[in-house]
């Protein structure tokens, strides 16, 4: 099932094809949104290259993360019938299923880079131990030096970048998919997602 959907969505690229024709947009989700980390949960991640490369430690979203407090509890049989577009400021466009974000269905999921995280990391002990009562600017720099001292490692996946290509996808607004072998659906300056459903 997931093997058709994924064939519609390259078809609505390939043939751009009307979408209000087709398909009913459910959702619309600013990615430049001036608050988006005080709205979805995010998390300090370093993406190996290789086991001696890294392209650098970033506060990253994860997609799921967005979709699903967007559209929460939507069924199976709802979420099969997502079209999921993702576009650039240039006005170009990805498309996925709701299945390429699925925490149950991939192990590395797809994340929408904020920034650099390493200047926030300072000792985790003395970070929790600051007052609670602090404005939610302040609170949400707590959040980010706590996150920034516990990063996680991500192994990407494709077997090699150059320098150029991570100077071109590991900045802000960026969204990549870690799990790919390629480069093909990584998004640089991506500014909204769109979900659709087909309608029938």
């Amino acid at each position: 099932m997931r093997k058709f959907y994924c064939f519609v969505a390259i078809l609505i690229a390939t043939v751009n094809i009307s979408l209000s024709q087709h398909l009913s947009e459910i959702a619309m989700i600013d990615l430049n949104a001036p608050n988006i980390m005080e709205e979805y949960p995010f998390h300090s991640i370093e993406y190996m290259i290789n086991p001696k490369l890294s392209a650098g430690v970033y506060f990253s979203i994860y997609i799921s993360d967005i979709l699903e407090k967007r559209i929460p509890k939507a069924s199976d049989e709802e979420t099969r019938q997502y079209i999921i577009s993702i576009e650039d400021d240039q006005g170009n466009m990805i498309y996925a299923t709701w299945a390429d974000f699925l925490k149950s269905n991939v192990k590395l999921l797809p994340a929408l880079i904020l920034e650099r995280s390493e200047k926030y990391a300072k000792d985790t002990i003395t970070v929790r131990d600051k007052a609670t009562k602090k404005s939610r600017k302040e609170n949400l720099k707590t959040q980010k030096e706590i996150l920034a001292s516990l990063s996680k490692t991500v192994h990407l996946q494709i077997k090699k970048l150059s320098k150029n290509e991570i100077e071109k996808y590991f900045k802000k607004n960026s969204i990549i998919f870690p799990e790919e072998q390629s480069t093909y659906r990584w998004l640089v300056n991506a500014k909204v997602i769109k979900v659709y459903r087909i309608n029938r």
